[in-house]
């Protein structure tokens, strides 16, 4: 009896072609929506959390006000320890530097360059040279450009540096202040105020603490999570997490909505045809199981039409470079999303596209067999 009835559902389907396939897209389109969203949502927060990390490490110690600076002598304890792939050392400065026609005062980072290039590479095979960097504000009211050649003062020594880039930093203010200083440019050895580190595949952050807190004792130090409570990643995946849940709910509402009022409208333009087959003493069962057939058979095309053109379109402007986000808070450039595969977002678009409609197919198998017979015949 189930295989006839299955049979008789997908009759159905196929008999109603243009009414079916109107359902279909309808359903299609929503969860190809909902992929699509929640792709590029966690396309970017992967995004932002590789570019954090290849900037600031997994983890970074930053002295205290009273503590002791931070030396290269650990540095072979850290590459005893087997958990750190790479790292670098910083130091934060103030001081005043420029041509010979005009000065001004700034505040920046000392940087080891060779050790930057390696660290912010992260995992890429070829190890691009890192290249200094200068705030547009500050070389504007310096009348600098690409190549030219400042000095300065600053740790009680003097330096030199070559403009390598002009480049926003992540606010306006630093823009008019922010420079970047090779270690080489200093004749005397630098103190470094901070330590940044990438640590191994397969390591827990919380494994890597313990190494590094004989090392670098709470007193002495502060240290920072990128994903702490606190910090950036973390501020900013909560405020497009937020953006992302007020999306999804209304998709989720405007799709609901869509695939009830189109499968109502559908069954109700065949209650001659259901008045029929009532009226040969077909029982309300049989009615309810043939309308959940007919209601299971297009949540699983849909759902496997939906995800198949979500990932074509998805791959499509990943091939075509991206889909151009304006930047979060204090972040300079804008986003390029690219599509991912969403576990959470392709069980969220099934489960809400069975639901909705195995759910208006009961309410609307119930209803039928509620109606007298001769005014679904006469309709």
């Amino acid at each position: 009896m189930r295989f006839l009835e299955i049979g008789f559902a997908a009759r159905n389907l196929s008999r109603h072609g243009l009414r079916t396939l109107t359902t279909l897209a309808i359903m299609v389109v929503s969860v190809m929506v909902i992929q699509l969203v929640g792709g590029f949502y966690q396309a970017m927060f992967q995004g932002i959390e590789r570019d954090l990390i290849r900037q600031e490490g997994h983890l970074w110690i930053k002295k205290k006000e009273n503590g002791p600076f931070l030396g290269v002598a650990q540095a072979q304890r850290l590459k005893d320890s087997g958990v750190f792939s790479d790292w670098v050392y910083r130091r934060d400065l103030s001081g005043i530097l420029g041509t010979e026609e005009k000065s001004g005062i700034f505040t920046g980072v000392v940087l080891d360059v060779e050790a930057e290039a390696v660290f912010r590479s992260f995992g890429e095979i070829e190890k691009k040279g890192y290249r200094i960097q200068t705030g547009p504000l500050l070389a504007q009211n310096l009348g600098i450009q690409p190549g030219a050649i400042l000095s300065g003062f600053a740790l009680d020594q003097g330096f030199s540096l070559s403009v390598d880039r002009i480049e926003s930093t992540v606010s306006t203010d630093l823009d008019r202040f922010y420079q970047e200083i090779p270690l080489s440019g200093f004749s005397w050895e630098v103190d470094f105020s901070s330590l940044h580190l990438h640590v191994n595949t397969g390591v827990s952050l919380d494994d890597a603490k313990v190494i590094l807190e004989s090392l670098y004792p709470g007193q002495d130090y502060n240290w920072y999570d990128y994903k702490d409570s606190q910090s950036y990643f973390t501020a900013v995946k909560g405020i497009y997490s937020s953006n992302f849940q007020f999306i999804l709910i209304v998709i989720c509402l405007s799709v609901l909505f869509s695939i009830a009022n189109s499968l109502v409208m559908s069954f109700l333009e065949r209650k001659k045809e259901i008045g029929t087959i009532r009226s040969f003493g077909a029982p309300g069962a049989h009615l309810q199981r043939l309308i959940f057939w007919e209601c299971l058979f297009l949540s699983l095309s849909a759902f496997g039409v939906g995800t198949v053109l979500a990932s074509v379109l998805g791959m499509a402007v990943n091939q075509s470079g991206g889909w151009y986000l304006d930047p979060p808070p204090t972040v300079k450039d804008g986003i390029r999303l690219f599509y991912t595969w969403d576990l959470a977002s392709i069980s969220i678009s099934g489960i809400i596209i069975a639901a909705v409609t195995l759910i208006t197919g009961q309410a609307i198998g119930l209803s039928t067999h509620k109606e007298p017979i001769i005014n679904q015949l006469s309709s």
